[in-house]
């Protein structure tokens, strides 16, 4: 193991753990996913682990709030954005959409969510409940439109579609391979989003 690392190094140090957890996660899933696991994974002692986060649960959680796991609300909704509540939602969705098709990592941990259930699954489900409201919270959307019901069905085919992204993939006789797809899907998300909120 590497001596443990001088104060200047700590932010290298606590990177470089969050981007081997990551890595573990999208290879392994989450029932070999431990302090032991990753250390292993980021060639580092297990006591820097439980330094820096604690434990396996709050690691995953520091992943899931600084790791990339999910785009940061900023991504979404950078704070210079202005316009209809209309114009923001579906800003914030065709973001999602393509955050998601850049960011492998988060595809293969919603994979092994959905072939998995335990503490650590729970955890990063509360961590995206977390996010989801923090979203949901900056859309000035009227109190008629069911905006978590809405933003539940949109996201929810939108990850299934990037899930399904790859040579030869096709999703109710939509190819999925191209920029090109995409685009016609981007199209479609945007014509949802113009049917359902209002422009004030």
């Amino acid at each position: 193991m590497p001596d443990p690392p001088r104060p200047r190094d700590s932010r290298k140090t606590r990177r470089a753990i969050l981007d081997a957890a990551a890595r573990l996660l999208a290879r392994d899933g989450f029932q070999r996913f431990g302090v032991s696991a990753v250390a292993r994974e980021a060639r580092v002692d297990k006591v820097l682990i439980y330094r820096y986060f604690g434990g396996a649960e709050d690691l995953l959680r520091a992943l899931a709030s600084e790791g990339g796991l999910f785009p940061s609300l900023d991504e979404l909704l950078p704070a210079e954005l202005s316009g209809s509540p209309r114009a923001l939602a579906r800003h914030a969705l065709l973001e999602y959409a393509r955050w998601l098709r850049r960011h492998p990592y988060a595809l293969a941990l919603f994979r092994w969510e959905l072939l998995e259930s335990n503490d650590l699954t729970a955890a990063l489900a509360a961590c995206r409940e977390d996010f989801a409201r923090s979203l949901l919270a900056r859309l000035p959307v009227q109190a008629s439109i069911d905006l978590p019901a809405l933003a539940a069905i949109l996201a929810a085919g939108v990850t299934l579609l990037a899930l399904r992204t790859g040579a030869q993939s096709t999703f109710c006789d939509v190819p999925l391979e191209r920029e090109s797809d995409w685009r016609r899907i981007e199209d479609a998300l945007s014509l949802l989003v113009d049917s359902v909120i209002p422009d004030r």
